[in-house]
């Protein structure tokens, strides 16, 4: 199952409006006005495997736990205004495959912990 949710002038969620969508394996957010990841909204769809959030306005992901994603394998952050990605961000999500970062203002990527 998928959710395509693309140029629809999203700019926050009810943290309640994917509740009861545990199968939900990928999910587009592109294209919406997006400023944060929606976390709360997101961290109970557990088989979610691909998460686009691209041409958002996501600009600064520090303090954004993405330990509730360990099983998406695609994210795609592209498009955004985003200029550092905080030290260690990537590392609770163990199946990530893909990244896609392009088209951002980065000066600072920090992949590992360390």
């Amino acid at each position: 199952m998928f959710i395509v949710l693309k140029k629809q002038q999203l700019v926050k969620w009810n943290y309640e409006f994917f509740a009861g969508l545990a199968s939900v394996q990928e999910m587009i957010l592109s294209n919406n006005f997006l400023t944060q990841i929606p976390v709360a909204a997101l961290k109970n769809l557990k088989s979610l495997k691909v998460l686009n959030l691209s041409g958002n306005l996501l600009q600064n992901l520090e303090g954004v736990n993405m330990k509730a994603f360990n099983q998406i394998s695609v994210l795609d952050l592209s498009r955004n205004r985003l200029s550092d990605i905080p030290r260690g961000f990537f590392t609770e999500m163990k199946n990530l495959k893909e990244i896609n970062l392009g088209v951002n203002q980065l000066r600072t990527v920090r992949f590992f912990a360390h």
